[in-house]
């Protein structure tokens, strides 16, 4: 005998059964019979009949018992859907797999198969409501849904996001390909490590003279030259495992600035010396002349033509927390130790048009430039 929770609907024949997988059926009672009339799920909302049932009922006391005279009587239908968990539309109650299963791209919150202004309407709503995390939502793929998801969703929206690079914060970047890299052709300007976690910043000149940690300054405090010439790094930000840059881009190590230089033309002996060195690849690596002083950087022929785009940011110095040299100097730090306390970095001047490599301490407040992996 089977026993199985009914409640009754309206009048006394009409009820649903339920059982303990809380599959429910809703049927039409008569005196001797079961109708095979009204055989309709009503929840969970499924598109096949789960459970069908006939033969003599023999007690229904219109409570919460109705006994049906076997288990012979019960039949479960295969229900056809999505099986796979993974996917968009996986159905938990679903017993064949009929192919069904589609699956949404990173972005697409809705997945609909569309990457548009729907789909941030969407995650700002589950933000707001404290709604189911989605993967597809966490589009910086660090396992929180918040407001960095939301910016650089609305910068998918509006840019793509084939190949686009855009950091944590949503910033996205021009790039270029010099040779077999494919560079940022613009400064770093993140706040944030690619984990999420915020760079801690707005130290006085004392306080960055003494850090033994990761930082980030903007260039005399001034948020207008953080968007143009991106952010100040400390090398503890460089070399913090959280990752400074975005996901498939890293800081480039030392050799791989020789290798940029080489490709532009400067010879392998001069890549791996020390202070100035080539010929005119400094030059060639700047950009933007309206904000370089006049010097030999910019009079050369081969000024930017590159396209790598390096811009005079300047730097903060180590020992006095001072700014210095936004508008003649750019200065690009490495993901390589010279020493526990120096690592490598370029330099581009206005009055060179080659490249100084040099290491210096790791306190400095220097450019970054990623590089793709």
């Amino acid at each position: 005998m089977d026993y199985f929770d009914v409640t009754v609907y309206g009048g006394p024949h009409v009820i649903t059964i339920e059982d303990e997988q809380g599959y429910r059926l809703e049927l039409i009672i008569w005196p001797t019979y079961w109708s095979n009339e009204f055989n309709e799920l009503v929840e969970p909302p499924f598109n096949r009949v789960l459970v069908s049932a006939t033969g003599p009922v023999l007690t229904y006391n219109k409570t919460k018992q109705i006994l049906i005279c076997s288990s012979e009587n019960l039949t479960t239908i295969d229900v056809f859907g999505c099986t796979d968990p993974e996917a968009c539309n996986y159905n938990p109650e679903a017993t064949v797999d009929d192919g069904s299963c589609y699956y949404c791209d990173l972005g697409d919150v809705n997945c609909d198969g569309e990457l548009n202004v729907l789909d941030i309407v969407s995650l700002v709503n589950i933000i707001i409501d404290d709604g189911e995390y989605t993967e597809y939502g966490d589009v910086n793929e660090d396992g929180y849904l918040n407001i960095l998801d939301v910016v650089t969703l609305v910068n998918w929206v509006l840019y793509g996001n084939d190949g686009a690079c855009v950091d944590i914060d949503g910033n996205v970047y021009e790039t270029v390909q010099i040779g077999d890299q494919l560079w940022m052709a613009e400064n770093l300007k993140t706040t944030h490590y690619n984990n999420g976690d915020e760079i801690p910043t707005d130290y006085s000149n004392s306080e960055w003279a003494e850090l033994q940690t990761g930082a980030y300054a903007v260039y005399n405090n001034d948020p207008s030259n953080a968007d143009t010439y991106g952010n100040l790094y400390n090398w503890f930000a460089v070399d913090d495992e959280r990752g400074l840059c975005m996901d498939g881009w890293h800081v480039p190590s030392d050799v791989e600035f020789m290798e940029l230089e080489m490709f532009l033309g400067m010879s392998e002996e001069d890549a791996n010396s020390s202070g100035w060195r080539g010929t005119n690849e400094g030059s060639k690596l700047a950009g933007n002349t309206d904000l370089w002083s006049n010097g030999n950087l910019e009079n050369n022929s081969e000024f930017g033509s590159s396209g790598f785009s390096a811009f005079p940011a300047g730097y903060r110095f180590s020992n006095s927390g001072y700014y210095i040299g936004m508008g003649i100097d750019g200065y690009f730090w490495s993901s390589s130790e010279s020493s526990s306390t120096n690592a490598w970095y370029r330099l581009l001047s206005y009055y060179y048009s080659d490249v100084s490599r040099y290491n210096l301490n790791k306190l400095v407040g220097f450019s970054i430039r990623c590089l793709g992996d």
